[in-house]
């Protein structure tokens, strides 16, 4: 038998992990990082120069928060437990990586796919080129995928390629990491599997970086994805008070409005660093508050999208995705 005491006891631990996290235990896990962890990973958590070592940014969305304090006993020769665990998890949310992106889990570098492609049970790599691209070459135990048209399509797709659930996580891409790699990465959000990134560069960077590639077609068992359990909500209150704004998109004709062209957030290494992507929006008009009526391909309408979620924005979004807006109660980035 439970005693009343020893639930009540877990019962508080339990509610400890989902607590705000204070200035003071992420100040305790940045102790921590900064003698155990930050002579192989670096400030940032990006560092890659000791020998098998992977990116820390955005390991919280990658890996389940409760796997996370074991992961250190090959490395520093213990776990960790109780508050410590909880303090250095609060500190490793805080990195930004390389890039400094403010979500940087939502971006994935050719150099982690190598290590992590071959780990199917808990990764799925996506392709989201054309099927004659992928049939002539792809990112071994990469699958094809189909452009949805809804979100119940997305979840009957992402079952069908076998993704087990949740807690799977989603990586796509594309021929440069750009608008159809961001697409399929918006659909699957929207569909609710909040675990997915985007290949930054795409097979491009990939193979630019000599990673090997495959020619025979992956194929899983399908899976049984649960169905996400949100109900269904209501469409976004966008910023009504807020004058909207016309975005063109990319080559779309006409003069009206701000325009956005993507092709301009990128290097041959993938995507911009964080600091220069806010400048360009900056330059483009496109403020820390705002609703934006946005003209041209969905899929560009997608990798915006993507871009304002890396630098850590909170969007609303209509159904339809023409629309977005940035709150007032958006911090600044």
């Amino acid at each position: 038998m439970i005693r009343t005491g020893s639930v009540v006891a877990i019962l508080l631990l339990a509610a400890s992990f989902f607590q705000p996290k204070s200035e003071d235990l992420r100040a305790k896990g940045r102790t921590l990082y900064s003698s155990l962890c930050q002579r192989c990973h670096g400030e940032t958590g990006d560092d890659v120069g000791y020998p098998g070592i992977s990116p820390l940014s955005g390991i919280t969305l990658r890996i389940p928060v409760k796997d996370i304090p074991t992961l250190s006993a090959p490395f520093v020769g213990r776990t960790f437990e109780g508050r410590e665990a909880e303090a250095l998890i609060a500190h490793l949310e805080t990195l930004k990586g390389e890039k400094g992106f403010d979500q940087p889990g939502y971006l994935f570098s050719p150099y982690l796919l190598e290590k992590k492609h071959g780990e199917t049970s808990h990764y799925r790599i996506i392709d989201t080129r054309q099927p004659t691209e992928y049939q002539a070459r792809h990112i071994p135990n990469a699958v094809l995928w189909k452009p949805t048209a809804s979100a119940d399509d997305t979840h009957k797709q992402l079952a069908a390629l076998g993704v087990a659930g949740p807690e799977t996580f989603v990586v796509v891409y594309d021929f440069n990491g750009g608008p159809q790699a961001a697409a399929a990465w918006w659909a699957i959000r929207k569909a609710g599997h909040g675990r997915v990134a985007v290949l930054d560069g795409g097979f491009q960077n990939w193979t630019s970086q000599a990673y090997p590639v495959s020619r025979s077609a992956s194929l899983f068992a399908p899976s049984s994805y649960p169905r996400p359990t949100t109900p269904p909500g209501s469409e976004p209150v966008l910023c009504q008070e807020l004058e909207e704004k016309i975005l063109v998109l990319g080559e779309t004709s006409g003069s009206e409005g701000l325009r956005f062209d993507w092709r301009k957030t990128r290097s041959d290494n993938g995507l911009l660093p964080a600091s220069d992507l806010r400048a360009f929006l900056d330059s483009m008009g496109i403020d820390v508050s705002g609703r934006y009526h946005l003209k041209g391909d969905p899929r560009e309408s997608a990798y915006l999208i993507f871009l304002l979620h890396l630098l850590g924005q909170s969007p609303q979004v209509s159904s339809t995705g023409d629309t977005v807006c940035l709150p007032r109660q958006n911090q600044a980035y």
